[in-house]
């Protein structure tokens, strides 16, 4: 989505209309970002971004020792009114060049890690269909949290994840 320069605050509001609204995560660029000089360099970036949310393998990177069978998985949210929608994506293969996508909304914020571990076990799903054993281990990226949250992360999403 290109958003002409006068609408670029309306950035957020339109991103959470995407993941809320429609339960799509898209890829916005303003105007202003188009008609600098290296429109080729920007134009081809945006590009390989689309193209890799749409599930398309853009590069296969050579796995490090010991990372086969590891799962990546990420988390987005967006607010409108009383209703919060988690988005997920996740690698499904040990390249990490497919991925594995869901939202999901709730209007109880005490309804975040539940969301969250819903989310991340229907991912563990897939990536288990696709290579017939679940992923010996799982990173996850996640917004920063105070430090009681991080107790209440472990506690209401990682043990009963494992």
């Amino acid at each position: 989505m290109i958003l002409p320069n006068q609408l670029k605050t309306q950035y957020k509001k339109l991103k959470n209309a995407a993941l809320v609204k429609y339960k799509i995560i898209c890829q916005m660029t303003t105007e202003g970002t188009l008609r600098k000089q290296n429109l080729r360099s920007i134009a081809t970036k945006i590009l390989l971004q689309i193209i890799a949310k749409r599930g398309n393998t853009l590069w296969v990177p050579k796995s490090p020792e010991g990372v086969q069978g590891t799962m990546m998985i990420a988390f987005e949210t967006a607010k409108a009114g009383k209703m919060t929608t988690l988005g997920m994506c996740a690698t499904i293969n040990s390249t990490f060049s497919s991925i594995f996508s869901r939202c999901e909304s709730y209007s109880d914020n005490d309804k975040i890690f539940s969301t969250m571990l819903n989310l991340t076990l229907k991912a563990v799903e897939a990536y288990a269909h696709r290579n017939k054993e679940a992923p010996s281990e799982v990173v996850i990226f996640n917004s920063s949290a105070s430090y009681d949250q991080i107790k209440m992360f472990k506690d209401l999403f990682t043990t009963p994840l494992k």
